[in-house]
């Protein structure tokens, strides 16, 4: 992605996450994964799918981080770089960005979480609209990362999760050697973390703990969110984690509204697990 879409005082950031994701991309190059379609071992970096942030991220007055599980049908590429280019197309998969589920529904809260949770749902533009502007010095930005960057390449990947490769990723990261999602997670420093239904993705609850570090339960005000906290860079982090937002539920009960509420109301403290 060319640098001169970054506001001159990002470029050092994005130079400093690409540098983390090729240290990254080395480190589980000398790992041997078996894709299940073919039944063929590929070396991970072949796997690797790089993320960060987008252009204008640290200027936002809310820096917003989605934590997704696992990219899917991206080998070899930056999800930064593929998915600005897709929200500029209005083209994501196949669809418009307003029909894919888990793109637009990071826009929606994007956009209600850096207006202060104030603005009722029925309000907020669509997402092909944000789209128009996301990314510049007028719009909405926000960063985005995956617990696992092994691009989930099969067929129904888009129907199935891979806890398997999420895991063996995860272990070939070798995170007691150095902790490279920490290592993302302070550079890019947010304001509020929102990941997609992590607790339950097939993945030792341990293994997330040592990848993101210990996640502080709050409490659970409603069922679609648990309301936590990260420490992070010397601060507590409101972490809330939601259905991943590929579900089937209502964009309004089961994501935004709880969010937003969320959000005003700042989060409490406590410990416990984590997960809606």
């Amino acid at each position: 992605m060319n640098l001169s879409l970054f506001p001159p005082e990002e470029r050092p950031l994005r130079t400093r996450l690409l540098a983390l994701m090729a240290d990254w991309k080395r480190e589980v190059a000398r790992s041997s994964v078996v894709f299940r379609e073919d039944g063929k071992a590929y070396s991970g970096d072949e796997y690797f799918c790089a993320d960060g942030f987008f252009p204008y991220y640290t200027r936002q007055k809310t820096k917003i981080l989605f934590i997704g599980r696992e990219a899917v049908g991206l080998s070899g590429m930056d999800y930064i770089d593929v998915m600005f280019n897709a929200y500029k197309r209005n083209s994501v998969a196949g669809k418009t960005l307003d029909a894919h589920a888990t793109e637009a529904r990071q826009f929606y809260l994007a956009y209600g979480i850096s207006r202060g949770g104030a603005v009722p749902y029925a309000e907020v533009p669509y997402a092909s609209e944000l789209a128009k502007t996301f990314g510049t010095a007028e719009g909405v930005s926000f960063a985005f990362m995956e617990l696992s960057k092994y691009s989930n390449d099969a067929e129904d990947a888009n129907a199935r999760r891979d806890a398997e490769l999420m895991t063996r990723f995860l272990r070939d990261s070798h995170l007691e050697k150095r902790n490279f999602p920490r290592e993302e997670l302070s550079l890019l420093d947010p304001d509020v973390i929102l990941t997609m239904n992590l607790w339950n993705a097939g993945v030792d609850a341990a293994l997330v703990e040592q990848a993101l570090g210990g996640v502080r339960f709050a409490g659970s005000p409603e069922p679609a969110i648990s309301v936590n906290a990260l420490s992070l860079n010397g601060r507590e982090v409101p972490l809330f984690d939601l259905w991943h937002f590929s579900s089937r539920k209502s964009t309004e009960r089961d994501f935004y509204d709880p969010v937003m509420r969320a959000w005003r109301g700042e989060t409490g403290r406590g410990s416990g697990p984590a997960g809606p």
